[in-house]
């Protein structure tokens, strides 16, 4: 029988280790108060392909993903920088987009992505390089700072005081819902 307890608690520091190593938006979101109670939410992790070496490979540093999110009845907006390592013979990434989600009134059957478009990014610029087992790769930051209609694509608020999350992008955010809250509570008066 203890055979069976060791191997049990084996199995469980493992999985708990394990979720430990994948990054905040794959643990289910940071837990936070809603935007819509009029408090912004911050996310940060590090950026994707960093070296091992880690800041003795780069030539700057700390290269972390960040955004603070905002909401109101009638808008979800982003602010932040996103950086992409790539090849530095690949060039300039250009531009890209942030595709904003959440489950509307909480239940997960009317889920509703918030944007059309998303929340662009402006131009792409360089601002240093990392050296990754003996290839060069430069560092992109992508900012960001716009928003989008909180109006899901069945035409109600995507974000309301009964949604249990807010995703944009990479960055994630899970809320304890109001309870009894209106379902159209993200409505303009």
């Amino acid at each position: 029988m203890s055979s069976h307890i060791a191997t049990a608690l084996v199995s469980l520091v493992a999985v708990v280790g394990c979720n430990q190593l994948l990054p905040p938006s794959m643990q289910s979101g940071v837990s936070a108060a809603n935007p819509l109670d009029g408090q912004s939410v911050a996310w940060k992790e590090k950026a994707e392909g960093l070296p091992f070496e880690g800041e003795q490979a780069c030539s700057t540093w700390p290269i972390e993903n960040e955004l603070t999110a905002t909401a109101t009845a009638t808008q979800i907006c982003a602010k932040g920088h996103f950086y992409k390592l790539r090849d530095a013979a690949a060039g300039d990434p250009g531009t890209d987009s942030l595709r904003v989600d959440s489950d509307g009134t909480g239940d997960p059957t009317t889920a509703g992505e918030a944007n059309e478009k998303g929340i662009a990014s402006g131009r792409a610029r360089k601002i240093g390089q990392c050296v990754d087992h003996g290839a060069v790769k430069s560092v992109w930051e992508l900012a960001y700072d716009g928003c989008v209609a909180n109006k899901g694509v069945e035409g109600g608020a995507a974000l309301t005081k009964r949604s249990t999350y807010l995703e944009i992008g990479a960055a994630r955010w899970k809320f304890s819902p109001a309870p009894n809250s209106e379902t159209a509570s993200a409505s303009p008066k």
